[in-house]
Formats: C-alpha cells, sequence, structure tokens
C-alpha cells in the first residue's frame, strides 16, 4: 500500500497517467473498464472535450469559483493515452465549463459569453456575449457547422448565428439543460430537472427548430456525449452513475463514479468515455466493450 501511494504522487508530480487493476475514483461493474487516470495538475477540471481531427483532449479548468470572473480558468491538453501534453495550454478564461471543437476553433462556455480559441495558435481569438445569458453550461457542433450552447439556468438554448450568440429555442421542457451534443442528426440535451420535475433527455430537431421527443425521467443528468452509433452517455447525479443509452432508449448502468464528475466527452473509435472528476482534480478514462486495459507507453 505504502510503495502504490508513493507511485501514484511520483505520477502525479510528473503529470503521468496511472494505469490501475483497479482505479481508486470508480466501483467496477460489468460492461466497462479503467484505462488510465491522471492527476495533480489540474483546478476543478469541468469538462472534456475530444479533438478527434488532432487526436487530443481539451479539459476546461474553472481553477476558483464557477461563476467568478477573475480570469484564472484555463484549458489543457492531453493525449488520448492520458500523458499530460500542456497544462496551460489557454490561459485567461474565467470559469469555463463546456467546449467542442468546431472546424479549427474550440468554442467554450464561460458564463455568460463563448470564448474562441484558435486551435493552431491556442489563443482565445473572440469573446461572443450571449444576450441575457445566466450560465452558459453545454456547447456542440452542429452538422452544418453551427454552434449551440446551453443556458443552464435561463433554461434556453442559443445558437451561434453570423458571429452572434442569440436565444434559439426556450421551453418550459429545458428544466436546466445542462450538457448537449448532435446524435443521428438530432439535437439531444441533458436536463438537470428539479423537485417536481426529473431530468430527462430531450430530442430535438434542428431544422424545425422543436423538440421532437423526451427520454422517460432518469433524474439529474449532467455530462452528455455520444459515440457515433446512436448510443449516448450521460452522468446521473445523485447517484453518480454513468448510463448508457441505446437507439431504443433503453439505459443501462456502467458503473458508479465518485461525486464531482463533471461534463464528459467520448472517443467513438475507441469506444472510450473521458471523465473529468472536479472535486478531486482528476482526469480518468473508462473503455467500453473492452476486453482488457491497455497499457500505455510512457509520457
Amino acid at each position: 500500500m505504502v510503495f502504490r501511494c508513493v507511485i501514484m504522487l511520483i505520477s502525479c508530480l510528473m503529470g503521468v497517467p496511472t494505469v490501475y487493476a483497479q482505479a481508486p475514483a470508480v466501483r467496477e461493474l460489468p460492461k466497462s473498464v479503467n484505462l488510465w487516470e491522471v492527476g495533480g495538475m489540474f483546478r476543478e477540471p469541468s469538462a472534456a472535450a475530444w479533438d478527434h481531427r488532432r487526436g487530443c483532449i481539451y479539459v476546461a479548468n474553472v481553477n476558483g469559483r464557477v461563476m467568478e470572473k477573475d480570469g484564472n480558468g484555463f484549458i489543457s491538453r492531453v493525449r488520448p493515452n492520458g500523458s499530460v501534453e500542456k497544462t496551460l495550454w489557454v490561459q485567461g478564461l474565467n470559469a469555463p465549463r463546456g467546449m467542442a471543437v468546431v472546424g479549427d476553433a474550440l468554442y467554450v462556455a464561460d458564463i455568460d459569453t463563448l470564448a474562441v480559441v484558435a486551435i493552431s495558435s491556442a489563443r482565445v481569438v473572440n469573446r461572443i456575449p450571449a444576450v441575457g445569458a445566466a450560465e452558459l453550461t453545454g456547447v456542440t457542433g452542429g452538422d452544418k457547422g453551427e454552434v449551440f450552447v446551453s443556458d443552464r439556468s435561463a433554461g434556453l438554448i442559443y445558437k451561434l448565428e453570423n458571429g452572434a450568440l442569440l436565444p434559439w429555442i426556450s421551453s418550459s421542457a429545458l428544466m436546466k439543460p445542462v450538457s448537449l451534443v448532435m446524435s443521428g442528426g438530432e439535437l439531444v440535451v441533458a436536463c438537470e430537472g428539479n423537485k417536481k420535475r426529473r431530468g430527462r433527455l430531450l430530442f430535438i430537431s434542428v431544422e424545425k427548430k422543436r423538440i421532437l421527443r423526451a427520454s422517460a425521467p432518469m433524474g439529474p443528468l449532467f455530462g452528455l456525449a455520444a459515440d457515433g452509433k446512436q448510443h449516448l452517455f450521460t452522468l446521473r447525479g445523485g447517484s453518480d452513475d454513468l448510463l448508457k443509452i441505446g437507439p431504443d432508449g433503453q439505459s443501462e448502468k456502467l458503473r458508479t463514479l465518485v461525486p464531482g464528475a463533471g461534463l464528459i466527452c467520448c472517443m467513438a473509435a475507441r469506444n472510450t468515455v473521458v471523465i473529468p472528476h472536479m472535486k478531486q482534480n482528476r482526469l480518468s478514462a473508462i473503455g467500453i466493450g473492452h476486453k482488457e486495459r491497455f497499457r500505455m507507453r510512457g509520457n
């Protein structure tokens, strides 16, 4: 036990991912395996986004209070095997949350603005205010290059059009929309809900600009990711369950996480879900349907 603690401490300080037979941050359940876990350099990691074109993971770090404009927020860049490429890849944000890669830019929800990061230079090149925004959380790119952003507190979804972030759809069904993703040509929204109405998934037609259907009540939902095969992954608060939802709408519990997980992403071709652990300042990867864990090659 002492030897393992020493190894974990060295790994954290060097930014090297630790591979566990059983990772301490999760309780193993069937149908998913721990791949890697890394920490020591993150500060309240709130969200992860996968860039399949460049083969890297972006990690949003609040580094302070989630609604405070202090300029302390930053984004880290991590390799698919969990090794940290650059901790302070982008700096000067406030409280970055959801992110999405669209073209050559990384769009970041930052309280009441949408920060635009030029990936080639790792610089914030634009900050687009959202009219009447209260708490921007989720970001996703559409099939035609659109950018959609959810406002958890205001209960609406914005769309970036002609350089302006404008209200796109508002509905009483949007009970605290935390995260959103495109799947099967539809915009899927994970809602936290409230005490009277439990959270659920909403499926929105982008073309018709209306809610087509809703899932059964599932409890407070937070992170949401898609694998490109019409499977969705979401985090259920309270029980801290990682759920997989199939094309038929049926959900299955993959595992239980420690409390405090943030907005997740999916490395689709690798069948891997990446989870930021905001309270533990760590990032972990879980393989879905993997027969065995892979070993990593150094840093």
